[in-house]
């Protein structure tokens, strides 16, 4: 293990990670997030969710499911927190998803700051979670990486230019 000094501590960002509601989703995030909490790394994680206005969350069972999620849980020891950020839908404004996540969780990564000065930030997904985690390393001059899922280079999603220059400038930047 590293000395106290030189210890990784890394602040997580995915809108992929187990809650409560929905135990598998991201599980493969979850997995590397424990192995990396074994391998002595110190791990922080904000998993943002959509937030639901009370008068929609009754249409879909998956909008319930999310108002029920807890604002932080431990899950195998690991600290996570599921703040809410506004979506508008996809068709209309997906290209808006990464700065509204931005906005609404930069307070929470200053908070977790003073608690546990992380060290770096790892985003699963460049978008959205690379994409605010760029701008959230850039404020904090710090380092960060992305680990790319098949989803970031889907062919339907290569063709829209505006992902397509957003996914070349987080991996770019990362």
């Amino acid at each position: 293990m590293r000395k106290e000094e030189e210890k990784i501590k890394a602040l997580i960002l995915s809108h992929l990670y187990p809650n409560k509601e929905n135990p598998i989703s991201g599980l493969f995030v979850a997995q590397q997030v424990e192995e990396m909490s074994k391998q002595g790394c110190a791990v922080r994680v904000i998993s943002p969710l959509p937030w639901v206005p009370f008068f929609l969350a009754g249409w879909k069972p998956k909008w319930q499911g999310l108002k029920k999620v807890a604002w932080s849980a431990e899950i195998n020891g690991v600290k996570v927190f599921y703040p809410r950020f506004p979506v508008l839908p996809k068709k209309l404004a997906r290209f808006l998803i990464p700065f509204s996540y931005y906005l609404f969780v930069k307070r929470l990564v200053q908070k977790i700051r003073g608690d546990f000065p992380f060290n770096l930030i790892h985003a699963h997904t460049a978008l959205p979670d690379g994409y605010a985690a760029m701008l959230i390393a850039r404020r904090l001059n710090l380092p960060f990486v992305v680990t790319i899922h098949g989803y970031d280079l889907d062919p339907a999603n290569l063709q829209k230019r505006i992902w397509k220059r957003s996914l070349k400038k987080v991996i770019t930047k990362a």
